[in-house]
């Protein structure tokens, strides 16, 4: 196959200028593309810090009414429905709502336990963990909003393994929350995480991804699978001090199967992403392979042409195809955004959005893309893809 990508287009930049060796890390990054209601492209993204403490900070937005060729702020999403569309023509989001609670003043329902079960080493701090089933609350979030109503949370309940844990993070426990939704081939709805378990084999604190299923339009979940951080030694030096896997992605297949990307890089160094596959509908999985030497919040679509299309980076943007209609043989990686040597020029998570029979568009984050006086900011910007269709892999 061949893609064609189109010439980045800026969705929005930051007022703010900063020195080349000062860019903060959080604000303008993290773009998710979504539908509205009446089929505009709607990207939101961040503008603060990305912390724990700072849970719960509006995302900012901007709507394209001629399919990305134009862009405008809008200041309340309230005005406008977009996320993923369910049967009943609710919608659901996971990646505006994040709370956290205070340590220091937790509310009256939330008891914290006295004493950690342990302690965990996470990107450079030092910070606490206790098995979650020591919490009086354990809930699970998303939001979703109902024809015509307005954005709630939904909160419920969802046996884990017994070695699922809580964790503190400056100063906080962060809510469980999903990373992701997916809509299966048969109406139900995926949620994707990946919380902290205590592993039996490294006897410390590793992210697991975990898959749950709502067969009741995200109103409530029961648990599906996990998968057991089980690298692969010979193709990463920093295996044995990983955090495990995390962020994954999933995409389900014309015979059945369902695909997973897995994240694994980390505070240690770059690592690789991972690839996996389900033969009967999520409650097991083969043991991951490699999908790339790099790689953050991996991206998975599918084409109504039945190409699968994944993008990831870090360091740089990439984009893979494949129209091996079970996914094993992947195309060479395309490059969508060059890296600059020792300079993070993107946070490199990216967001890919279907946009007809064999395109699709992404958003990504530029470190110091110039603004009309050639000031260089941080922006989000968009580009489109275009799959040129070749004879299936045989």
């Amino acid at each position: 196959m061949k893609i064609k990508l189109g010439e980045p287009i800026v969705v929005a930049q930051n007022p703010k200028v900063y020195p080349e060796d000062q860019i903060p890390w959080g604000e303008y990054q993290f773009p998710q593309m979504a539908y509205t209601e009446d089929g505009k492209i709607h990207i939101s993204y961040a503008v603060c810090e990305d912390i724990a403490n700072d849970c719960g900070v509006p995302r900012e937005h901007a709507i394209s009414a001629d399919g990305g060729k134009t862009w405008t702020r809008v200041e309340n999403d309230e005005d406008f429905t977009s996320g993923l569309f369910l049967p009943d023509k609710s919608a659901v989001r996971c990646y505006n709502f994040r709370e956290a609670i205070k340590m220091d003043c937790p509310p009256e329902s939330f008891q914290i336990p006295k004493e950690p079960d342990g302690e965990l080493y996470f990107w450079k701090r030092h910070e606490k963990v206790y098995y979650a089933n020591r919490f009086s609350d354990n809930s699970w979030s998303m939001e979703k909003k109902e024809p015509n109503g307005k954005w709630h949370k939904v909160l419920w309940d969802v046996t884990l393994p017994d070695n699922f844990l809580r964790y503190t993070e400056c100063g906080v426990i962060p809510q469980n929350d999903l990373i992701r939704v997916k809509l299966a081939p048969d109406g139900k709805l995926w949620g994707l995480t990946y919380p902290f378990f205590m592993s039996e084999y490294y006897k410390r604190p590793v992210f697991q991804p975990v898959f749950m299923v709502s067969d009741d339009n995200g109103e409530s979940f029961e648990f599906r699978s996990t998968i057991v951080y089980e690298p692969s030694p010979d193709a990463d030096a920093y295996h044995a001090v990983r955090d495990g896997f995390t962020e994954p992605n999933i995409a389900f297949l014309p015979n059945g199967d369902i695909i997973c990307l897995l994240r694994t890089q980390d505070g240690h160094a770059n690592g690789p992403t991972y690839i996996t596959r389900s033969t009967d509908n999520g409650y097991t999985w083969e043991k991951p392979e490699i999908f790339d030497d790099i790689g953050v919040w991996p991206e998975l679509v599918t084409l109504p042409c039945g190409v699968q299309l994944a993008a990831y980076g870090r360091p740089g943007v990439y984009v893979r195809a494949t129209n091996d209609p079970i996914a094993k043989k992947w195309d060479s990686r395309i490059t969508v955004l060059e890296p600059e040597g020792d300079f993070i020029n993107s946070c490199c998570n990216v967001s890919l959005l279907v946009t007809g029979k064999n395109t699709a568009a992404i958003a990504y984050s530029h470190f110091k893309w110039p603004d009309r006086d050639g000031v260089p900011r941080k922006t989000i910007l968009f580009r489109t893809i275009e799959v040129i269709d070749e004879p299936a892999h045989a």
